[in-house]
């Protein structure tokens, strides 16, 4: 073997010892990346749908408090008298929800852009349109919570609610 012959295998071997570590330099900050989305993850807030009846009750299953909680409009349309009536159901913000804390929000429901006050009619029909045990079979709406952690990030719980109560779908960053 030539001089030559053993400087082209060492070079090749240099190369390939070269590659297999920009390889595994890649490979552990892609580790480190996830880790790090994890530990972002398991402390952040969650905050779940616990109950609906004359007020939203929310937990906040997670491990850091929630901050300026408000949950989108629910909008229903009532096609049962053939008018077409379209409720819209506001509900109030909550500034701050600690972990593992429990919160009513109150509900206003809408008709036709008019805010209903009476309490006995405002409290009917936020039963009949909220209240999982008046939806029809195969009914359903979504319940989406923004909400921020105390980082400022921000987050996004939806529940979905049926006639079987209400279910947990998903949490997500919002970016």
């Amino acid at each position: 073997m030539g001089s030559s012959t053993v400087q082209l295998v060492s070079v090749i071997i240099l190369a390939i010892t070269a590659g297999i570590l920009l390889w595994y330099s890649a490979e552990t900050k892609r580790l480190a990346d996830l880790t790090a989305k994890q530990i972002k993850i398991s402390l952040k807030p969650i905050i779940t749908i616990i109950g609906i009846d004359n007020s939203l009750r929310l937990k906040n299953i997670g491990k850091s408090p929630a901050l300026n909680i408000l949950v989108s409009d629910v909008i229903r349309v009532d096609n049962s008298n053939n008018r077409n009536d379209k409720y819209v159901f506001k509900f109030s913000e909550i500034t701050v929800c600690g972990s593992n804390e429990e919160r009513g929000v109150s509900i206003t429901p809408y008709c036709n852009d008019k805010a209903i006050t009476a309490s006995g009619d405002a409290d009917k029909i936020k039963q009949y349109f909220l209240d999982y045990n008046s939806l029809a079979q195969g009914k359903t709406y979504e319940l989406i919570i923004h909400y921020k952690d105390i980082e400022k990030g921000r987050w996004s719980s939806t529940s979905i609610v049926d006639n079987k109560g209400v279910h947990f779908k998903e949490v997500k960053e919002l970016k």
